[in-house]
């Protein structure tokens, strides 16, 4: 699989790009500006919601939900974009080899009035329960690339310490980045996704398709995040498409990195990362 890649205190800088700092102690759930003539005294924020650790729990064989639909992009209006971070989730887990493997999921939003550039959303930090630093890495992309005024989007990495333990994923840190953008870019659209148990029976894989609405021909990537019953994020895999050209609908198999039963895969949200 390719490897894609709050909160006591938030920062916000805005200057031709922005960024945002967000850092979450470990609940104890078990699972992952312009200066005027007079000072006016800065609103304190609100707590960001903690990160969330999720070790998902067996629940009844259902037929799967349909692909649920991405919040719906508005049209481009002027004006600053602002990204927040909604929810960050770690879920956690030791591979065949004995690799402790974490995949990330942050959920964010624009809460501006302006479209943003994901293309290179920011970069996370995970610690042990001693405050030591297991892993850190860029997230490669958001999803979408491009994301609206309004509009809810994804950043995804997967990391992992070799002959690690999960409790070693005990605490993230996540920066936010982004630049602004005059829209959302080339249009895609996505058909259908079907889950279904892995070749190997140890994972599950997504497949579906996507049609190039656009005039160029674009290599893209394309998410789908695994949710379980109580809507809850279990994993993610990705595919890319290359090559694909305009008019044109193709195929693409995101094949699970991770030993996650069928039957705990109730809805799925599949997302483009299409770029210039």
């Amino acid at each position: 699989m390719h490897k894609r890649l709050v909160a006591l205190g938030l920062t916000v800088i805005l200057a031709g790009c922005a960024s945002q700092t967000a850092s979450v102690e470990p609940t104890s759930s078990t699972a992952t500006p312009s200066p005027g003539a007079v000072a006016t005294p800065v609103p304190t924020p609100a707590p960001t919601p903690p990160v969330e650790e999720l070790t998902p729990q067996p629940v009844p064989e259902e037929t799967l939900l349909p692909s649920e639909e991405p919040t719906a992009t508005p049209m481009p209006v002027g004006g600053d974009a602002n990204i927040e971070l909604v929810k960050a989730s770690m879920v956690r887990w030791i591979n065949a080899i004995d690799d402790a493997k974490v995949q990330i999921i942050v959920q964010v939003r624009n809460t501006g009035s302006g479209w943003a550039d994901l293309g290179s959303p920011g970069d996370y930090t995970i610690y042990d329960k001693s405050d030591g630093v297991t892993v850190t890495g860029d997230f490669p992309s958001g999803y979408p690339h491009y994301l609206g005024p309004g509009a809810t989007g994804y950043l995804l990495a997967e990391d992992g310490e070799d002959g690690g333990s999960t409790k070693d994923f005990a605490r993230i840190e996540v920066n936010l980045d982004w630049a602004p953008a005059d829209g959302p870019g080339p249009k895609v659209t996505l058909g259908r996704s079907q889950v279904k148990t892995g070749y190997f029976g140890d994972g599950v894989d997504v497949s579906g398709t996507i049609k190039n609405e656009s005039e160029a021909t674009l290599d893209l990537w394309v998410a789908a995040i695994l949710f379980d019953a109580n809507k809850n994020p279990i994993g993610f895999n990705d595919a890319s498409v290359d090559g694909l050209k305009p008019g044109r609908t193709k195929g693409w198999v995101a094949d699970g990195g991770r030993d996650l039963k069928r039957s705990l895969v109730k809805s799925i949200l599949t997302l483009p990362d299409v770029g210039e």
